[in-house]
């Protein structure tokens, strides 16, 4: 009995071994999310922005097992992952933005196979980015904190969605990622300046015209 005693407390103790799995810490960064100046101003000197980058969900396969990270409401080089050192396979799907906009911007990220080691601190993903990029100054405080990008259908008018843009503390812009709309004959996204002010339903500014891949800059003088 008392051998019997001594064997199950080492299978125990192994047990609790290997459970009890060491876990590196490190943080993803991205290289390649760039998009182009496109200017609306001609005058205009394009503004610094650092760009916020989405989650979407993150997938490493590797050590016979597969680990999966939703960030749906966390930004991609904001998070800090967890993970067993190791050979994995490493994939991103991160969805595209919305036509009505986001605080974060969407990419496309091949597979690629990482190595994470007790010293590791940073991964770099490749990110392409699938979206636009708006950038709005409000020079003499006209917009009272009201510029969204709205949802109306022309068969529909009634029917209006506002989504707001971001507020960047840091340069004092609006912005928001969005993807342009591709409907030209019934487009449904329009930037929208002054949602209080009357007279102005049928006006803005629809986002068929901006093309995926560009950022653009919109001062507002009056």
């Amino acid at each position: 009995m008392r051998r019997l005693g001594i064997l199950i407390l080492l299978l125990m103790a192994l047990s609790s071994c290997e459970e009890e799995v060491t876990k590196v810490g490190f943080w993803i960064k991205t290289k390649g999310f760039i998009l182009e100046d496109a200017f609306l101003n001609p005058d205009d000197t394009f503004p610094s922005f650092s760009h916020r980058i989405s989650g979407g969900t993150v997938v490493f396969k590797g050590n016979n097992k597969t680990y999966e990270f939703d960030l749906e409401d966390t930004g991609l080089e904001d998070y800090e992952f967890l993970l067993p050192a190791g050979e994995y396979r490493m994939e991103i799907n991160n969805p595209p933005a919305s036509i009505y906009g986001q605080e974060r911007g969407s990419f496309k990220s091949a597979p690629q196979h990482i190595t994470i080691s007790e010293v590791t601190d940073t991964i770099i993903a490749q990110a392409e980015p699938n979206c636009a990029l708006l950038l709005v100054k409000d020079e003499t405080d006209q917009l009272d904190k009201e510029l969204y990008i709205i949802e109306r259908h022309s068969i529909s008018r009634n029917y209006v969605r506002y989504y707001p843009l971001s507020h960047d503390t840091i340069s004092g812009l609006y912005y928001t990622y969005f993807t342009p709309d591709t409907i030209p004959s019934n487009p449904s996204a329009f930037l929208w300046f002054y949602s209080w002010k009357p007279g102005n339903d049928e006006e803005g500014l629809s986002t068929t015209g901006f093309d995926i891949g560009y950022q653009y800059f919109i001062t507002v003088l009056e």
